[in-house]
């Protein structure tokens, strides 16, 4: 600390320089930002403070969104048809990997029982 109050900061790799914080935090919850002389709301809905403009300032925070993305799979067209789609292809693709493998089992099987077939050992 300097004797005119400022503190001073390693600006670099050999100097020092006096830095003030960009933001100030105010008894109500936001934010001042010194360098824009604007003051930053926090909306806890998204977890981010906004300024007036509606610019988002990073980073956030956590914020519990709790079934809101499960419900909007169901709700919102755009995610919707795409994921029911991915959804069924899975439970399609899964049921016919089964069934044909089955079936070569099946086909395999009577072919290492045909009593006419050379080299039944070597095969099996």
């Amino acid at each position: 600390v300097t004797p005119d109050g400022s503190e001073l900061r390693m600006a670099g790799l050999r100097q020092f320089a006096p830095i003030v914080n960009r933001y100030e935090a105010r008894e109500d919850g936001t934010l001042y930002d010194r360098r824009d002389d604007r003051v930053l709301t926090p909306d806890h809905t998204i977890g981010f403070f906004v300024a007036d403009d509606g610019q988002r300032i990073t980073p956030g925070w956590p914020v519990n969104v709790g079934f809101s993305n499960y419900t909007q799979i169901f709700t919102d067209p755009d995610i919707r048809g795409p994921f029911m789609q991915i959804f069924v292809w899975t439970f399609v693709f899964a049921a016919l990997t089964v069934v044909f493998t089955l079936a070569v089992g099946f086909v395999l099987a009577s072919l290492l029982q045909w009593d006419q077939l050379k080299g039944k050992a070597i095969y099996r």
